[in-house]
């Protein structure tokens, strides 16, 4: 089963983001003149007919489904690796950003994760079309140790971890990638250093022969 965020009888809901965002950008003084700015105008034109929005998604249920999560809830975020503990899938979700570039992208992920009742996006898969759109596909996931799966409740980090960091024991931990080989750790710059090593025992005395 497919949604998607633009659904409704108002306008499409990334259209009135677009619009917002430039009103506000407009307001503070920061947007260049329109008649200086061939992409603004550009812009504005598209506004006006009603051709293209600036965020899209669409969300497939590939799991099962969970009650919403208030927006702009807590969430693990892993780019470019799976997570480090138990997770199921519940949908996958494609968001589609015109001019606002990456970040808007992240942001209108993060709402529809929520919504699915999700707690974690992972796997992300990015490109750009025409030069203008950023597009970023992500799985939404839930972990497998939080209340109605049938395990104990999860830990969490507050603030949340930032991408690349996993919360364990309460705590934001590095995450290498690739991962470190089994003589490394990763440090808090995300990259493999040599493990400290172990302090060498003492060697053994031999006992004294008998009389």
């Amino acid at each position: 089963m497919k949604i998607s965020s633009e659904t409704g009888t108002t306008l499409p809901r990334g259209l009135v983001r677009c619009c917002t965002t430039i009103a506000r950008w407009w307001a503070s003084g920061n947007m260049p003149p329109v008649d200086q700015s061939a992409r603004w105008i550009a812009v504005a034109v598209s506004l006006l007919v009603g051709a293209a929005s600036c965020v899209s998604s669409e969300v497939s249920f590939i799991g099962p489904k969970r009650p919403a999560r208030p927006d702009g809830c807590a969430l693990q975020i892993y780019p470019s690796t799976p997570p480090s503990y138990s997770y199921v899938n519940l949908a996958s979700v494609l968001a589609k950003c015109q001019y606002l570039g990456r970040n808007a992208c992240i942001q209108e992920l993060s709402s529809q994760a929520c919504a699915v009742g999700s707690d974690t996006i992972y796997g992300f898969s990015e490109g750009m079309v025409d030069g203008q759109i950023t597009s970023i596909s992500a799985t939404m996931a839930a972990r497998a140790d939080v209340p109605g799966t049938g395990a104990p409740a999860a830990e969490a980090c507050t603030p949340i971890c930032s991408p690349g960091f996993a919360c364990v024991r309460h705590q934001c931990i590095p995450e290498c990638n690739p991962a470190c080989a089994p003589t490394e750790i990763c440090n808090g710059h995300r990259t493999c250093e040599p493990a400290p090593r172990s302090p060498t025992p003492p060697a053994s005395v031999p006992a004294p022969p008998r009389a």
